[in-house]
């Protein structure tokens, strides 16, 4: 049985845009009714004309605890949707130009588990679109 964890993270990618994704919208809610804080990790906003995509982004930056955006123009984009605490929105490295273990850790320290509780961090990528040497 795997254990209860109150924190889920989106880590990585351009998670907000028209033509891709919506941060993951139906399951963080959904994590959020059960009783969980939703962050965001190194994430990049993308094009956004569609209302409900616009929507979604709003909702879940203004319901996250944590959202850090890896470049200039979405830290401005995230900072003009957050509409309460501000300090929440921060503006990252790339978490690809450093170790991300060393990110991961050190925000873990600052910001995301100050209760001390024991975490669990999955990532993965499918690099394969990217390079005909990745397996």
């Amino acid at each position: 049985m795997f254990p209860r964890h109150n924190l889920v993270i989106w880590g990585g990618g351009t998670c907000f845009t028209d033509e891709e994704g919506d941060g993951f919208f139906d399951f963080m809610i959904r994590a959020m009714l059960r009783g969980k804080k939703i962050g965001y990790y190194s994430v990049g906003i993308g094009a956004l004309n569609q209302l409900s995509r616009k929507l979604k982004t709003m909702a879940l930056i203004n319901l996250s605890s944590y959202v850090g955006l890896r470049d200039d123009t979405s830290f401005k984009q995230a900072s003009q949707y957050t509409f309460f605490n501000k300090k929440k929105v921060e503006r990252m490295e790339e978490a690809a130009n450093k170790s991300t273990m060393t990110l991961v850790e050190s925000r873990q320290r600052q910001r995301l588990n100050q209760d001390n509780k024991k975490s669990l961090l999955l990532a993965w990528r499918n690099l394969r679109a990217y390079s005909k040497d990745t397996t």
